[in-house]
């Protein structure tokens, strides 16, 4: 699938209101492989089924000391940590969660807006 820069409103990656990138254009920048790699400890287990993979790392959101614990879809990027509870369903709201971030400064901090 080939993403566009241009939001709905016909600004390069930005939406209407202020200069935030716009939801497919962060997406885009942020593949869930790539961003999972960059800020969560541990390595890729063996596949899971239906596009889940075991996370052989640690929960950033509970005092985890049992690698493996984590499962991510790198599909569309959902998580799951299955000892705390904790879950996203995309790359944006597991930022959003874990910086406790706004939507609107979720989008700009991922879209490189300063």
């Amino acid at each position: 699938m080939t993403y566009s820069m241009y939001g709905h409103d016909g600004q390069a990656g930005r939406s209407r209101t202020r200069d935030i990138p716009s939801v497919d254009y962060v997406k885009a920048l942020n593949p869930p492989l790539d961003y999972y790699l960059r800020h969560l400890t541990g390595k890729l287990g063996k596949g899971g089924s239906k596009g889940w993979f075991a996370w052989n790392g640690l929960c950033p959101f509970h005092a985890d000391k049992h690698p493996g614990s984590v499962t991510i879809n790198l599909h569309s990027g959902a998580f799951k940590c299955h000892a705390c509870g904790a879950s996203a369903g995309d790359v944006i709201a597991f930022h959003r969660k874990l910086y406790g971030l706004s939507f609107r400064d979720t989008l700009a901090q991922l879209g490189g807006v300063e």
